[in-house]
Order: C-alpha cells, then sequence, then structure tokens
C-alpha cells in the first residue's frame, strides 16, 4: 500500500491454509460461526479493497485484503 502497509488478498489467504479460493470471503458473507470462532482468536475480519495493477494497462481489477494480523 502507498502508506507502506503490507496486506495479502482474501483469495491467497484462503488458498494458504489449505481451503477454496472463495472461502473467506464466504466466512465473512455467510458463515457467521466460523465469523465468530475466528473473531475469538483476534480476527477483525477488516477488509479493504485495493486496485492491483495499473489502470491504463488491461487485466487491473480490484482485490480484497485483510491485514498482516488478521492474516496471521
Amino acid at each position: 500500500m502507498s502508506s507502506g502497509e503490507f496486506r495479502v488478498g482474501l483469495t491467497g489467504a484462503s488458498l494458504v491454509v489449505g481451503y477454496g479460493k472463495q472461502w473467506l470471503l464466504q466466512v465473512l458473507s455467510s458463515r457467521p460461526k466460523t465469523l465468530k470462532a475466528l473473531q475469538r482468536i483476534r480476527f477483525t475480519g477488516s477488509q479493504i479493497e485495493v486496485r492491483v495493477g495499473r489502470e491504463e494497462k488491461l487485466g487491473a481489477s480490484n482485490a480484497l485484503t485483510l491485514s498482516l494480523d488478521d492474516f496471521n
């Protein structure tokens, strides 16, 4: 990020912990029991949408990201 903060994409984080690409997105939107279990271990679920790639190039897109604290 321009602030110097490092963040992790939801898709990548889901894959790293051994689940499918959409797992964290599903947890945050429609799996309240799983979300509550994560919140008990200090997971906030706070997301920031960031632009990936340059706007002038084709293929630029937005990605939802988590803080490194949430990822850890």
